[in-house]
């Protein structure tokens, strides 16, 4: 009798537990609401206007698209009050307050309202080239400025040469293709002023004008101005080119090469916030051919560059160079050379430039020396002599 009605209750609470389970999904199902309207602008649906629905704390609980007529279901939806937000690009927000109803869907009618689209400013900055400053604010400057990748690009006769490159600019001439001496607009070789840093070069040319003193690995840039330059350049109808030595990031590096005529290096460093470069350049037929017999010329050159911060406003850069061309015909036997001499001739140069930021402009105060001398000198004439040279001096104040 027991065990009979034992089986009776799990019959019974078997069958209630079914029809609990079968009845659930229709009472939910119930209780779920659902959201459907239309998007327009006037009498134009609104395609791709983004919607979503938030409850008071902010939290999305569904979004969707319109479609290409402007409408849009939103299914599943619990019941309650909400704020259904929409936007367009093109368009103002809208937000919208709505009021769902379990088991019920509720329609909406949205229209949107154009509005202009606010973007942030856009700034661009860039630094104008020297030759763009020197056309828009010096008036009748003629300037063309070449940086070290252009004059590295232009082949030389022997090397790489700054004063080569400069050749292929317009209203520049070559003399020959054995000189680096140029014309510009018609005037002469010697009525063009050539500058190191600043400092004038009186005679900027090797083994009788071939190639130039300057050794391509030390250069920054070259700027040539063929018209209009200022009356501190006085004395020159022709053009006036500056020459730049580049004294590095103030990292270590080393340039080095063998050219057809002479072997180049150039170190770079840097200590601090100081900046410095050196170089060397020697010709070496003497040394190669001196096995063979006596080959009695040789170039040479050393130059260096100093770039120091003074302070936060203020740089101070020191250039140096010299140089010479060396012909010694003194060591051969005088009875098969009649007529024995040595000469050698060259540049030496020093600059110190000191400038300083005024405000939007630079002041800048420079103090050089430039001395070319020539040395000609007969052993087998212990009295004769011939010595010329030429120095220049200068001091000045540019702001």
């Amino acid at each position: 009798m027991a065990l009979a009605r034992t089986v009776a209750v799990a019959v019974c609470l078997g069958i209630m537990g079914i029809a609990s389970a079968l009845a659930t999904p229709v009472d939910v199902a119930a209780q779920n609401a659902a959201l459907s309207g239309e998007v327009r602008d006037g009498d134009t649906p609104v395609v791709a206007a983004h919607l979503e629905l938030r409850d008071d704390r902010g939290r999305v609980l569904a979004g969707s698209d319109t479609d290409a007529r402007g409408r849009f279901l939103l299914t599943g939806l619990p019941a309650g009050r909400f704020t259904l937000e929409v936007t367009r690009l093109g368009y103002g927000p809208l937000r919208r307050q709505v009021t769902l109803l379990a088991g019920q869907t509720t329609s909406v009618e949205l229209e949107l309202q154009p509005a202009a689209v606010t973007l942030s400013g856009v700034s661009v900055e860039a630094s104008r080239s020297r030759d763009r400053i020197r056309f828009q604010e010096v008036a009748g400057v003629s300037a063309r400025v070449l940086d070290r990748e252009e004059l590295k690009l232009v082949p030389g006769v022997a090397e790489a040469d700054p004063i080569r490159a400069v050749e292929v600019l317009p209203g520049v001439v070559s003399t020959s293709d054995f000189s680096a001496a140029f014309n510009v607009r018609g005037g002469s070789a010697d009525q063009n002023l050539i500058l190191l840093d600043g400092v004038p070069i009186f005679s900027p040319f090797h083994l009788g004008g071939f190639f130039s003193v300057f050794n391509a690995d030390m250069v920054e840039g070259a700027e040539l101005q063929s018209g209009g330059f200022g009356a501190q350049h006085g004395g020159r109808v022709s053009s006036v080119l500056t020459v730049e030595t580049d004294p590095g990031d103030g990292t270590l590096a080393v340039d080095a090469g063998i050219s057809v005529l002479a072997a180049r290096a150039a170190v770079a460093g840097g200590l601090g916030d100081a900046r410095w470069r050196l170089s060397a350049r020697r010709s070496y037929f003497d040394a190669l051919l001196a096995p063979f017999f006596e080959f009695p010329y040789h170039l040479q050159d050393f130059q260096g560059v100093v770039d120091v911060p003074v302070t936060g406003r203020s740089r101070l850069r020191i250039v140096g160079y010299t140089g010479a061309d060396i012909l010694d015909l003194s060591r051969f036997d005088p009875e098969e050379f009649p007529l024995r001499l040595k000469w050698d001739w060259g540049n030496d140069v020093g600059g110190l430039r000191w400038s300083w930021s005024v405000g939007s402009g630079t002041v800048a105060l420079g103090l050089s020396e430039s001395r070319y001398a020539s040395d000609l000198r007969f052993p087998d004439f212990g009295d004769t002599e011939i010595r010329t040279s030429v120095r220049q001096g200068r001091a000045a104040l540019d702001a």
